[in-house]
């Protein structure tokens, strides 16, 4: 019985070594292989482009496309955009330019300016600058997003994708964005209040509120002005009147209209 269990134990062994150890070590290895060679990095990729003589590599390979700085959206466009880009020039044996592919990403709208380097991992990495929306320019019956410098970035089919933005109006309101943001910052506490500033005159704002009522401001020291009704409004409770115009236009004076006023 004993040499029965010897036999036995003698011939699972062999298969157990010949058989189930290499497979062990197999996965083992392949185990370890992906767990520091993950299939994202550029090992398993095939290359976007194969560069030749590129400094003191003989062979660099563009493997992928990091994009920083960049929201996601312009993230997905920027990657497609560069994606075909390199196929192209690996498609047709042509030299990379990595200015003229500067060159297309910034006439993306939202791009202000843009840096290309190629990392030695054989990525191609990409450092964005990008135009932050800030409010909507109403113009022509049309609404434009704009950023800080008054540029436009797209325009606005429906309004209410970007109900939570300020709506400027006025010819070359897109000039006074900056001033307009600083007023809606002095206001914050009635902003919600507020359906819009309309630039009057190309020289002075109109602050449009709910219920129609507008409080004109100065040429000169708008946000002195407001800094003065926003005091007034919080020791005399202005705004909670029924008032339809509040006229700040001249210094150290306030005219008040209700409702009722011819």
């Amino acid at each position: 019985m004993n040499y029965l269990k010897t036999i036995f134990f003698h011939k699972y062994s062999l298969i157990a070594f010949n058989y189930v150890l290499p497979l062990v070590v197999a996965a083992a290895f392949i185990f370890m292989w992906l767990r520091f060679f993950p299939p994202d990095q550029g090992f398993w990729k095939e290359p976007l482009l194969v560069i030749t003589n590129w400094g003191d590599e003989q062979n660099l390979k563009i493997t992928d496309v990091e994009v920083l700085g960049a929201s996601e959206v312009l993230d997905t466009q920027i990657s497609l955009y560069l994606t075909e880009e390199l196929r192209k020039i690996n498609l047709n044996s042509l030299n990379l330019d990595l200015n003229q592919l500067k060159k297309g990403i910034t006439f993306i709208p939202s791009v202000t300016d843009v840096e290309l380097a190629i990392e030695k991992n054989g990525v191609l990495k990409v450092v964005v600058e990008e135009r932050i929306p800030l409010v909507l320019w109403y113009d022509n019956e049309q609404y434009h997003l704009l950023d800080k410098d008054g540029y436009s970035l797209d325009t606005v089919t429906n309004r209410n994708t970007y109900y939570d933005f300020f709506v400027i109006a006025g010819k070359d309101a897109d000039k006074k964005v900056l001033e307009a943001m600083e007023i809606l910052s002095v206001s914050e506490k009635i902003n919600h209040h507020i359906r819009g500033l309309v630039w009057v005159g190309q020289r002075r704002w109109d602050i449009i509120m709910d219920r129609d009522r507008i409080i004109k401001l100065p040429e000169k020291e708008p946000l002195d002005a407001m800094r003065k009704l926003k005091v007034l409004d919080e020791n005399e409770n202005l705004l909670s009147r029924q008032i339809s115009i509040i006229d700040l236009r001249i210094p150290k004076t306030i005219y008040v209209r209700n409702y009722t006023s011819q």
